[in-house]
């Protein structure tokens, strides 16, 4: 639960129990949030909470792995967070929209920033896809931009040749492996462009390779 100056992170009673209140696992002391910024992660018994830091231009993450809370100076106040499934990585945008700031959760070193255009708008959402492939970036200009990540992010930087015979399948019978789509094997992998491949990373720009125009229900 994210309030303005604070947020909570809850565990959920089992269903015995279900008439007890929730316990509080963690509790977050932000800088003024009114519009409840912040990201939950949750993958395989691991919790990943990050929200704006304490101080302006400050993140702060809380991994359940570590049992710590670390923050980290990004050097603007983000208004939009987001950070991939298996929590390697958070992304970020500032109130001028025109720039998407990658990081690595564990230490908060800058992985890589995207251009997503020169004119101020406002970011609405970040979103990771499941194998760290692509990020899509949504604005109030109506468009989404799609940007893809750095390689060695995507399955660990290996290519789909390279994967054949280190991999479980997702029609794998065993449940506990970090599995991949049968068709991601048999995909061709273009570094230039991307929009012609059906499973594409490791783009050498920075910027978007797919931008996709939204109408606007408003104007319907």
């Amino acid at each position: 639960m994210i309030l303005e100056k604070k947020a909570y992170l809850f565990s959920l009673n089992p269903k015995e129990n279900i008439y007890k209140a929730p316990k509080i696992n963690k509790k977050f002391e932000t800088v003024e949030n009114p519009n409840g910024i912040g990201c939950l992660l949750a993958h395989r018994g691991r919790t990943v909470v990050i929200l704006p830091g304490k101080s302006e231009g400050g993140i702060q993450i809380y991994d359940s792995e570590r049992e710590h809370t670390f923050e980290y100076d990004v050097g603007s106040h983000p208004v939009v967070i987001s950070g991939n499934l298996h929590g390697e990585v958070f992304a970020h945008a500032d109130s001028t929209g025109t720039e998407i700031k990658l990081h690595r959760i564990d230490d908060g070193s800058l992985l890589k920033s995207f251009d997503r255009g020169k004119s101020h708008v406002e970011i609405t959402s970040i979103a990771f896809d499941k194998f760290c492939f692509r990020m899509a970036v949504a604005s109030k200009k109506e468009t989404i931009h799609v940007f893809a990540l750095p390689k060695e992010l995507a399955l660990n930087g290996k290519t789909p040749e390279e994967l054949k015979e280190t991999v479980v399948l997702e029609d794998s019978e065993n449940p506990n492996a970090k599995s991949v789509p049968s068709s991601l094997l048999e995909s061709r992998v273009n570094e230039q462009a991307g929009l012609l491949s059906k499973f594409f990373y490791g783009s050498k720009g920075e910027k978007s390779y797919c931008k996709v125009y939204i109408d606007c229900p408003e104007k319907q």
